[in-house]
């Protein structure tokens, strides 16, 4: 295969480069005590990370948990390709790494951070700004510091840095989001759905929120960010916000699971598809030890088939202080006390 192809001469230098961009991202919006007037492009960086990665696992280079891989699921697999993409992302580092030196040259982690404006900001513009922060944080796992007091060496900082970088960091971030979008359209995943999905399950995880999702949809500067927050707020997806449940009721020790799954180390193979409309679903009930998963699965194991193994080992233990049954009888037993439900009767919203 021509990806084969591919991986063996060039995916390794893709791979590699990607690795270091990616840690370029983490050090750009880890926990510093930065100003206000930075949150956005934070918050920015932030989504393009989020982007860059979704990228890489729709196309084969990392897994779930960040762990290279050797494939390289593109339109065009082709050494010449693999060594363009390795340029883009390197171009794409050097910029975030004068972004970096730029940030540490302010020492903004080193200070606390500063109540800029008190008084002069409305309750609507602090909200605002208490959100994107929250954005941030579970986009990024960290925690920022907030104190009251800052050293007066600090504040000389914070001014400098008011009046000359933060237009420079500006131009720095727009050119990131404009080779990031030249990555998306130049090597191209096999499945662009596929790379959607990734960046939805990963927004799923992060615990983001519907108002969070639009202050995502007004703040976005990259096309994927932007393309998915679109998906989500106008419903296009079954996701997030894509579907509604009037009614659902466990009894007992039945269980939910709800939302995409994708296992970690699955490759996507570009036949994946996400569902294209809302849906109602009127009443789920789930009694005893049943078990509902609502959403798509990608790879390994479905929430059925762990409940299954578990009941069957639980089984297995009993049957060896019993009256053994014979196998057949003990699997349908097991199988029995697993009550699947499959919800057909979905309405699509209008």
């Amino acid at each position: 295969m021509a990806e084969l192809a591919a991986t063996a001469i060039g995916i390794a230098g893709v791979a590699s480069v990607l690795q270091n961009l990616l840690q370029c991202y983490k050090d750009f919006i880890r926990a510093r005590d930065f100003p206000k007037s930075l949150t956005t492009l934070m918050l920015q960086a932030a989504l393009i990370d989020n982007s860059t990665r979704s990228w890489a696992e729709a196309v084969g280079l990392m897994d779930h948990s960040g762990a290279p891989l050797n494939t390289f699921l593109i339109e065009r697999p082709t050494k010449t390709n693999a060594k363009l993409a390795a340029r883009t992302l390197t171009h794409i580092q050097e910029l975030m790494d004068d972004a970096n030196e730029t940030l540490n040259e302010y020492d903004f982690s080193e200070g606390p951070l500063a109540l800029e404006d008190v008084g002069s900001r409305s309750a609507r513009d602090e909200e605002s700004e208490s959100m994107r922060r929250r954005i941030l944080q579970k986009l990024s796992r960290a925690k920022s510091r907030t104190i009251a007091h800052e050293s007066s060496n600090m504040i000389r900082k914070r001014t400098a840095w008011s009046l000359v970088e933060k237009e420079s960091l500006e131009k720095t971030l727009a050119e990131v989001t404009a080779l990031l979008d030249r990555l998306n359209t130049d090597f191209k995943p096999k499945s662009l759905e596929a790379q959607l999905t990734v960046y939805q399950s990963s927004l799923q995880r992060f615990g983001i929120e519907k108002e969070e999702m639009q202050m995502i949809a007004s703040m976005a500067v990259d096309k994927i960010s932007q393309a998915v927050a679109a998906f989500a707020i106008e419903g296009d997806t079954a996701g997030i916000t894509g579907s509604t449940f009037e009614r659902i009721v466990l009894n007992k020790q039945a269980t939910l699971h709800r939302g995409d799954y994708v296992a970690p180390g699955y490759a996507f193979s570009g036949r994946e598809h996400l569902p294209l409309s809302n849906n109602l679903f009127k009443a789920i009930e789930g009694n005893d030890q049943a078990v509902i998963s609502i959403g798509n699965q990608y790879g390994g194991k479905s929430p059925m088939e762990m409940m299954h193994e578990r009941m069957m080992v639980s089984m297995a233990a009993s049957s060896s202080i019993s009256t053994a049954s014979p196998p057949f009888q003990r699997s349908q037993e097991a199988e029995s006390k697993i009550e699947v439900l499959e919800i057909e009767d979905r309405e699509s919203q209008v």
